[in-house]
């Protein structure tokens, strides 16, 4: 078996919340070392470490002695990281991480537009002392344009790029998602980006520079929109759970407290397939239901017949009914049920990692699976600045006085300062 595909590549991720530090993990999860350079402030992105105010994050409801090791956000999104902490609002803090970009490949980050510029560590300064560096900057709005400094995240990221606007049900006004679905694209589109630019450094044995949008990579989302309005053709009102041509299509209730069943016929003879599995009653051959587009014009009723059966069965077990008769159905599982999902349980998704303030937890693993590369060994989200001694006396060669020294300036630490 082959090394990991990022194996020998080094990241500097200055990064918070989920979209940057999504990036990281991507490309912490294929073999790359990426160390963490947090502040230690009690305010900023360490807050974002743990969550305030809320305890909804926190192993058990309980944000311990120390929540910024034990919330959700830094376990998940930490796993295969290092981490060190670093003002770089000093000058030697600066000298550091300068030092840091003299032996990486990749720096990168999702803070204001402002504020690397205002450490002295935009991309003119960074390639000063490493020409073949890439940074990519993640800024909600991006580095460029007269939005560029507006206050961001997955709010005003995620309707600005016009997504929310057709989402909601037939009538009513937009509805968002009902979590910041902008952060994971987003972060997925800057590792591609990034994978890119490592690529085509392989080549030219040049870095570069990489400006990323959140606004931009929701805007994707909605490709079939922008051509609509292109085209001159008008989009219809917002549909909920329904689907422009398809019908039934939608979320029906199940036997139990909130459970539920997504069904979508896609044609007449998956409409033929759930009728023989709701057993042929005599409404599925009345004319309104006849066709696609008959079925489309009384959805209302449709879904009303359907709701009343589905409402007789258990979830799951009515999804593996219909899928084996070739109706494309699923299941909504809750929290629960993904954590004891069978499908992913076989699929081995889910890794179980120990750390010293939550214990044995389970996350949600790498999304694909290679067949010539070497399984991840997966480690722990990092404490609090753990691995100063390792990155600035290993990797930078400072000895241990020189740490305790910087340590005693409050340079760097490994718990937050008031």
């Amino acid at each position: 078996m082959e090394k990991l595909p990022l194996s020998g590549i080094r990241v500097i991720a200055c990064d918070f919340y989920w979209a940057g530090p999504y990036n990281t993990f991507m490309l912490a999860n294929l073999g790359a070392q990426v160390i963490k350079v947090e502040h230690h402030l009690a305010r900023g992105p360490l807050v974002r470490r743990h969550e305030l105010p809320t305890r909804r994050s926190y192993p058990d409801g309980d944000p311990g002695e120390a929540p910024w090791n034990r919330s959700g956000y830094i376990n998940q999104f930490g796993l295969n990281k290092l981490s060190v902490v670093l003002d770089l609002n000093t000058p030697k803090g600066k000298d550091i991480f300068l030092k840091l970009v003299k032996i990486s490949d990749v720096v990168q980050d999702n803070y204001s537009t402002r504020a690397m510029i205002n450490f002295g560590l935009d991309y003119p300064a960074i390639k000063a002392v490493n020409p073949k560096i890439i940074m990519i900057r993640q800024p909600g709005f991006g580095t460029t344009g007269p939005y560029k400094d507006y206050i961001a995240g997955g709010c005003p990221t995620e309707v600005h790029g016009g997504l929310t606007y057709y989402m909601g049900y037939h009538g009513e006004g937009p509805m968002r998602a009902g979590t910041c679905l902008v952060d994971p694209w987003a972060g997925l589109h800057a590792c591609c980006s990034v994978l890119a630019a490592l690529w085509q450094r392989r080549r030219t044995g040049k870095g570069q520079f990489i400006d990323s949008s959140q606004p931009e990579s929701t805007t994707m989302l909605v490709g079939d929109r922008v051509l609509g309005y292109q085209m001159g053709t008008s989009w219809p009102d917002r549909v909920g759970n329904r689907h422009l041509s398809q019908a039934p299509h939608g979320c029906y209730p199940c036997k139990g407290k909130d459970k539920w069943i997504a069904i979508a016929v896609a044609s007449d003879e998956e409409w033929a397939n759930l009728c023989c599995v709701m057993g042929n009653p005599s409404w599925t051959q009345e004319e309104r239901f006849s066709d696609q587009i008959s079925r489309s014009q009384n959805q209302d009723e449709l879904d009303c017949l359907i709701s009343q059966w589905t409402a007789q069965h258990e979830h799951v077990a009515l999804m593996q009914m219909l899928q084996n008769q070739g109706v494309a159905a699923g299941a909504v599982l809750d929290q629960s049920e993904l954590m004891n999902d069978p499908h992913a349980k076989d699929r081995e998704y889910y890794v179980e990692v120990e750390h010293p303030d939550t214990g044995v937890r389970p996350y949600p693993g790498t999304t694909w699976k290679m067949s010539k590369t070497q399984r991840r060994e997966w480690t722990r989200a990092p404490l609090l600045g753990e691995h100063n001694k390792y990155v600035f006396g290993e990797l930078l060669g400072m000895s241990d006085a020189e740490i305790a020294q910087l340590q005693a300036e409050k340079v760097i630490s490994d718990r937050p300062l008031a």
